[in-house]
């Protein structure tokens, strides 16, 4: 029977039964005794009790305050300190196993730190590294997101994880968003201190996606690690690889989740992007925090395309018309608003991610001009997204002409001269 007790009983209630069942056999003794003239020998009959279940139970004491310092252990820094305390005082088991899950995964990327840092000190690289994720850290965890694991300059996060058998969390994509347009407001203000001080300015982007995920411990015998894998994380991290610095993208199944935030809100767009491994690229939500020109935003973007020597490698010359060479493409129709040697700017209401592919016919309404276009024949132009930005009621696409050998580009330049001058003569008429 003490074995039993030592072995089942619950650890909380050990002693409380432990102790009634003494006192019952003591008890128990004093009255066959007492009334029955019964002699029992109580002294072996309870050190035979006693010993197995305070040795068994002392046992399953220290191998829960071992297992319990391990998971501490494990978990402090990647979920919030108050959550790690409310997790091992709550009497549920506590879950190592893997379980499938549906959780809101985030990937955040500190955009041009492996680049920079290869001018900095080892220790500058270090403490500006540390610094940042010390910042970004902060901001998860006051989201009540867990940090899966550092990566290099980026850092997995996911939101809606449950250890216990309770019932799961349903606000997680919305959380996510909210800290995600925390970290970006946080990144604009470093970005903006980074700069008056004369430190290197780095601004991150965000990729978000809802998905269902095997999620549990992944450390093995010898250690915990919580992790979650699975395609929608491997999808979070795509997202990210495409968003802009200074933005949030954010996937299609997280947008249908979101309730505080609705698809035609002046700071979503929608982001036609292409995702690496697949071949057909797919739709994305774009969540810019300043949908108009924040003088803060200005000044933050500014600061980190100064460090970063951002400027054109090429002339562009622009067509002011804008219409007057128009192009069919497998986005809509558009028109180029101005050329250089090696692409040109194209104006859609699709608005398109970089690495996209689009194919493009050239046009004119104007007779004149479109006989010059026909020299180029019936070849379509195959150009890739290199960068895109909200333009007017479009988005306008920085795109280079990928299929096109130097003479055919050549002749396409010349054809885009001859638009400039049609628009000159077209302004003198």
């Amino acid at each position: 029977l003490g074995s039993l007790l030592g072995l089942y009983s619950r650890l909380n209630l050990f002693w409380l039964l432990f102790h009634a069942a003494v006192i019952s056999g003591i008890g128990a003794t004093i009255f066959l005794f007492a009334y029955m003239t019964t002699a029992v020998p109580w002294v072996h009959t309870l050190l035979a009790f006693s010993l197995p279940a305070v040795l068994i139970f002392e046992r399953r004491s220290s191998l829960k305050k071992s297992q319990a310092a391990a998971l501490k252990d494990a978990l402090e820094g990647v979920i919030p300190t108050t959550k790690v305390d409310e997790l091992l005082n709550n009497p549920k088991p506590f879950r190592t196993d893997a379980s499938e899950q549906i959780l809101t995964v985030m990937f955040i990327d500190i955009v041009g730190f492996s680049r920079a840092s290869e001018q900095l000190t080892p220790k500058d690289a270090f403490e500006n590294l540390r610094s940042y994720f010390d910042s970004l850290i902060e901001i998860i965890h006051r989201h009540d997101g867990a940090v899966d694991k550092l990566l290099g300059d980026g850092i997995l996060c996911y939101f809606g994880y449950r250890f216990k058998d309770v019932p799961p969390v349903k606000d997680h994509p919305d959380r996510a968003l909210q800290c995600a347009i925390d970290i970006q407001k946080n990144s604009v203000a470093r970005c903006i201190e980074a700069q008056k001080k004369g430190e290197p300015v780095f601004p991150v982007r965000i990729g978000i996606n809802t998905a269902t995920v095997y999620f549990g411990d992944l450390g093995g015998s010898r250690r915990v690690e919580f992790t979650c894998i699975g395609s929608g994380v491997n999808l979070a991290h795509r997202l990210e690889s495409s968003c802009d610095p200074f933005r949030i993208m954010i996937g299609i199944s997280t947008m249908d989740l979101m309730r505080s935030v609705q698809h035609e809100s002046a700071n979503i767009t929608k982001k036609i992007v292409q995702i690496k491994h697949q071949f057909e690229p797919i739709e994305a939500f774009e969540y810019d925090i300043f949908p108009t020109m924040d003088p803060e935003f200005a000044e933050a973007f500014n600061a980190y395309r100064n460090y970063s020597n951002l400027q054109r490698l090429e002339n562009r010359w622009p067509i002011p018309a804008g219409g007057t060479v128009a192009a069919r493409t497998n986005y809509g129709n558009g028109s180029i608003i101005d050329f250089s040697r090696s692409g040109f700017g194209l104006l859609l209401d699709s608005y398109l991610g970089k690495g996209v592919t689009v194919t493009l016919d050239l046009f004119s309404e104007f007779p004149e001009l479109q006989n010059h276009l026909d020299k180029l024949g019936k070849i379509p132009i195959v150009a890739e997204v290199r960068w895109s930005r909200r333009h007017g009621d479009g988005f306008l696409h920085g795109v280079l002409v990928k299929n096109l050998h130097d003479d055919q580009r050549q002749e396409l330049i010349e054809i885009l001269r001859e638009a400039l001058i049609f628009n000159a003569q077209l302004d003198a008429g």
